[in-house]
């Protein structure tokens, strides 16, 4: 079971209302810290009391979260997983796993992913690490609906051309430390990854996305893009996205005798 009852007590104000109203297991924490002299606020404010419930500080963001040091069953259930990728939710630590889940407690479909010729069409969060190999290009369209995957992401020696499947993913959270959010490699028919309504990440370990491919990118910017979308550290061909190398097409113009990049 999860262990919100051994909460003391959570420092900081970011999104506080937004996030103890969604999160009904930290009513048990005994005060918050809410000193932040720049805003003249210096108590420290019970979640028990009145006050709590009208004190809002919204436009702090992002959220900063620290979990660690705690029960070795402790656990964070997908309802609770979701507000902190909503709330853009920075962790320090999570020190975490993901709680045990029925699908009756959900209105929209989770599904546990073992491979993509048993996964339903209609999943909207997928528990579990997404991997799309060779000879599941058929089958990618069970993707369309995926909003949130709990887990990482790997593509790899596909003949996939794009990534257009992927346009409703919006969040990833990968609680295998050893694992990268993203791997994309060896596909090499893959010229388009841009995940459209992609905005952040929440991992155990270190943040990053390896990519691997021929233009794969366009550019230094679309990497940075995909970076800033995905909250990740991109990992391109080996080196990283500020040292990406754009490849100009050089044409020669007999007529003028000129070089047009």
């Amino acid at each position: 079971m999860t262990r919100w009852g051994h909460v003391d007590q959570l420092t900081g104000c970011r999104h506080l209302v937004e996030l103890a109203q969604r999160l009904p297991r930290l009513a048990s924490s005994t005060r918050y810290d809410c000193r932040l002299p720049r805003l003249g606020l210096q108590s420290k404010i019970s979640t028990r009391t009145p006050d709590f419930m009208v004190l809002t500080i919204s436009f702090i963001k992002p959220v900063t979260v620290n979990l660690e040091q705690l029960h070795p069953d402790f656990c964070l259930t997908i309802q609770e997983l979701v507000v902190f990728l909503n709330a853009a939710a920075y962790f320090r630590h999570l020190h975490a796993k993901l709680c045990d889940f029925n699908q009756s407690d959900f209105e929209v479909e989770v599904c546990r992913f073992e491979n993509l010729s048993v996964l339903k069409p209609d999943c909207v969060y997928i528990v579990g690490d997404l991997n799309i190999n060779n000879g599941d290009e058929e089958l990618v369209q069970k993707l369309e609906k995926v909003e949130i995957i709990f887990g990482s992401l790997v593509i790899q020696n596909t003949l996939l051309k794009n990534l257009d499947f992927f346009g409703n993913l919006r969040k990833i959270a990968n609680f295998n430390e050893t694992a990268p959010i993203i791997k994309i490699v060896n596909n090499e028919n893959l010229r388009k990854i841009e995940l459209p309504k992609m905005d952040g990440s929440i991992s155990k370990g270190y943040s990053v996305a390896i990519i691997e491919g021929t233009e794969v990118f366009e550019s230094t910017q679309s990497c940075m893009i995909f970076q800033f979308h995905t909250r990740t550290n991109v990992s391109y061909n080996g080196g990283n996205c500020s040292e990406f190398l754009e490849q100009k097409e050089f044409h020669f113009d007999y007529r003028a005798f000129r070089i047009i990049q």
